[in-house]
């Protein structure tokens, strides 16, 4: 029997490798939370409004459902109820989030977004080492990562910045399975896609794996070609099962995602003016040059022009990373046009391969650009008619991908840029004077334009966006990118005579000087207490035992944060555990939607229209369990007479509605209508009486056709309610239809708890958004749960891929050891 080879030791060498990547991962770690330590540290808090009124209130939603010991499968407090597992963006399987569950939420989310950067750094680094460049050069990638715009411009979008940062990961789990094909780099790949999957956005996983096959397919017909071989095509089928693998892993998360987005309105309504409502067009491009031509969020020593306080325009738009680098990048590509017997950049790289490389870098570059574009392009029409990839809203948001292989590109420039004069073709056009002109002179071009020009605005949120006057006169907006530009030229041409190693240190002091600045620049911050604070309003709200909703009416809700706490604003309610008929997301229930504000082509955002306290809309409002009324102070406001004010301060009033129907009750007469918009309809119906009459969807059933109407005494109690729990005692004379105020959704489940067993009662849609059963005569005990198939079939799926991965590896791993003759 033949004995396995001994181990090699490590050479001096490879440990002293190991050590330095070492201290450049721990520094790309680190290198975020210096910069932004007083956020890492829970002093301060990013003031951006859909961190305060999404990521806040839903994660505080979660962290307290799963410290009291329950699943966190529904939230009871937004909509009347709605999924909690279901809601992607809560990303309650992306490890960075569990850190809400072991520190202060407002703390735990601040700490994940900085650890989210440096998260982007190190994938970064890593695939600039898998595909060979030197320490120096993978270092300065992360770096450039980890402070650009695709990263910076997104802390407010923690779900979004989460996807951007596993970007790089996932390219580099592609490249891994290039160098070493196995099923372990198949394996690592897929967790990679699993992880991106579970960051808690759909848009950046679904452009990221188009980007990797875009490059797979490209470099492997390139290698065909010189090689024809077989094993050269097999890259992007194995891809495609690379994603299919990490989406089965991320299953339980994906299953009840995509349940809860079938009945929202971007599942419905996603058409190609809508889709494309965010694209890139003209003078967006200049973000790429000069990351506050449209101004920005505050005033600093590179944003000298006025504040925007509502900043879509460049907030989904900017992928800066810095001049220095986009000259690089662009020497990188002139660098695939030097001759075959010119000498190599590596002495260790096929030249063939690294122009390979390049070409399929810069297709994937080219594919997500289109993709950005959106509307300015015919290639719109095309995406749009893709199935999952032609809905995803704000195509604008492909560049943040785009900035990977740019960056890979740029660093390949560098590595031409290092070498010896004599050994590059420069020839016939100087390469480095070429690109470093090109840019410098393309931002000399738009200063020029800036001064004659600035007619070019847009009505954004109600906010007149001008691109001109930002970079017209002496501004820091123009001249501060200027200076960097013109600094980099310096280095790029005339680069250190006799010690061109200075050339890298320089660059990336250049470039690192000038994303520092716009990164710190970029997020305003307020401190954490004010974020922590407990107002005034919730604790008269918190006096009332009844847990009933309340209803809020923002008449703006762009306010400083604690006047936009104690008035509850979009979603502060949630984040102080007050239930809500508002809510804040985007994947609002569809039907929600429709009954305030009947024609509307997308969610609400949390917004009740005005005057619903003195129309028609007061029984709605009483069906669904709205016991107060939470409005904008001051301002001047009708109601009806069921409304009488029971508190007031500077900022907000809160009105108490004493026709509230409670929780549960049973109604006189039953309706059946099959048609939902008949139903829908009848809401606003001046007869429309949900205290007496219940409508219920779908065809008649034996038990519906006894309940026409029936006045027999009856009574219901809410006995418990838990996140995905209701239990109630009743008693009837007769069988009776009994309507709750919660939100109808697949997965709630009916059961009668009888001593002698219990049994299932059929759950009915009924007044269009709430649930009703039929509860027979006598006193009994009914439990309604939430037990989703999506969640039981996602966990399934999630289980049994990572066992069949984890037994194939195994006894992959055992072939391998096993010795010969056995």
């Amino acid at each position: 029997m033949k004995q396995p080879p001994p181990t090699p030791t490590p050479t001096p060498s490879a440990a002293r490798f190991r050590l330095t990547s070492g201290w450049i991962i721990a520094g790309l770690i680190a290198l975020p939370l210096l910069v932004f330590w007083d956020v890492a540290a829970g002093l301060s808090s990013f003031d951006n409004f859909d961190l305060n009124a999404y990521f806040l209130p839903y994660h505080s939603v979660a962290a307290q459902i799963i410290r009291d010991g329950h699943l966190p499968l529904w939230n009871p407090y937004a909509f009347c109820g709605i999924p909690l597992l279901g809601d992607g963006q809560t990303a309650l399987f992306f490890p960075l989030n569990w850190l809400m569950l072991v520190m202060p939420v407002e703390w735990g989310l601040m700490l994940g977004i900085v650890l989210r950067l440096a998260l982007g750094g190190v994938g970064m680094y890593l695939l600039l080492r898998q595909l060979r460049f030197s320490n120096l050069h993978s270092a300065m990638g992360g770096c450039l990562f980890l402070f650009g715009g695709a990263m910076v411009s997104r802390i407010g979008h923690p779900s979004i910045l989460a996807g951007i940062a596993m970007a790089p990961w996932v390219f580099w789990g592609c490249q891994r399975l290039i160098r070493r094909p196995g099923l372990g780099a198949f394996a690592l790949a897929a967790a990679m896609v699993a992880l991106q999957a579970f960051s808690g956005h759909p848009q950046i996983p679904v452009y990221t794996a188009l980007a990797v096959m875009v490059y797979a397919i490209v470099l492997c017909t390139l290698r065909w070609q010189k090689t024809r071989a077989t094993r050269d095509l097999f890259l992007p089928p194995l891809w495609v099962a690379v994603c299919l693998a990490g989406y089965a892993i991320a299953a339980i998360q994906l299953l009840p995602w995509a349940e809860l987005s079938l009945y929202s309105p971007r599942s419905a309504q996603a058409n190609y003016a809508f889709v494309n409502s965010d694209s890139m067009e003209t003078l967006d491009w200049t973000l790429w040059l000069f990351p506050y031509s449209y101004g920005g969020t505050d005033r600093s020593w590179i944003q000298s022009a006025q504040p925007l306080s509502r900043p879509f325009r460049y907030g989904e738009r900017s992928a800066y990373i810095g001049i220095a680098p986009l000259m690089l990048a662009l020497l990188g590509l002139l660098a695939t046009t030097r001759r075959k017997d010119d000498a190599l950049p590596t002495p260790d790289a096929d030249d063939d391969d690294r122009r390979y490389q390049i070409w399929s870098l810069a297709a994937a570059i080219a594919v997500m650009l289109l993709i950005a574009a959106g509307k300015s392009t015919p290639f719109s029409h095309l995406v749009y008619v893709v199935p999952v990839l032609g809905k995803l809203r704000c195509p604008a948001r492909a560049l943040a991908v785009a900035v990977i292989p740019l960056i890979v590109i740029a660093m390949h420039g560098l590595e031409y840029l290092q070498m010896p004069r004599a050994q590059r073709n420069d020839r016939w056009f100087r390469s480095p004077a070429l690109a470093g002109g090109a840019v410098l002179g393309a931002m000399v071009g738009i200063v020029a334009l800036a001064q004659i020009y600035s007619s070019a605005t847009e009505q954004i949120a109600g906010q007149t966006i001008q691109w001109g006057p930002a970079m017209r006169g002496i501004t820091a907006n123009a001249l501060a990118p200027l200076a960097w530009a013109v600094a980099s030229v310096g280095v790029i041409v005339w680069r250190p005579r006799g010690n061109p190693r200075l050339t890298a240190p320089l660059l990336i002091a250049i470039a690192g000087l000038d994303l520092l600045s716009f990164a710190i620049s970029y997020n305003p911050t307020v401190p954490a207490p004010i974020v922590a604070q407990t107002p005034a309003s919730v604790d008269f709200l918190r006096r009332d035992a009844g847990n009933h909703r309340v209803a809020i009416f923002p008449n703006n809700a762009r306010v400083p944060t604690e006047i936009a706490q104690e008035q509850l604003s979009i979603g502060w309610a949630q984040a102080f555990g007050v239930p809500e008929i508002n809510g804040y997301n985007s994947l609002q229930p569809l039907r929600h939607v429709r009954v305030f504000i009947p024609k509307a082509n997308d969610i609400d955002y949390g917004s009740l229209p005005a005057g619903m306290l003195a129309g028609n809309m007061n029984p709605i409002l009483s069906m669904l369990d709205t016991q107060y009324a939470l409005i904008q102070m001051p301002g001047n406001w009708g109601v009806g007479d069921q409304w009488t004010a029971v508190y007031q301060n500077d900022f907000v009033a809160i009105l108490k509605n004493s026709a509230n129907l409670g929780r549960a009750w049973f109604v006189d007469r039953v309706q059946v209508e099959p048609d939902a918009e008949v139903v829908h309809q009848t809401l606003y119906s001046p007869t429309f009486d949900p205290r007496r009459q219940a409508w219920v969807e779908g065809p008649m059933t034996p038990q519906l056709s006894q309940l026409k109407s029936d006045q027999s005494p009856a009574e219901v109690q809410v006995r418990s309610v838990s996140p995905n729990e209701l239990h109630l005692t009743t008693s009837t004379s007769a069988d009776r239809f009994l309507v709750l105020s919660e939100m109808w959704f697949p997965g709630w489940q009916a059961e009668l708890l009888d001593p002698a067993g219990s049994r299932v009662l059929p759950i009915y849609r009924t007044n269009y958004l709430l649930r009703g059963i039929v509860v027979p005569a006598g006193q009994h005990v009914i439990r309604m749960v939430y037990r989703p198939t999506s969640v039981i079939a996602g966990a399934l799926v999630t289980t049994l891929t990572l066992a069949a991965l984890a037994a194939a590896w195994a006894t992959t791993r055992f072939r391998r050891r096993r010795p010969s003759g056995m």
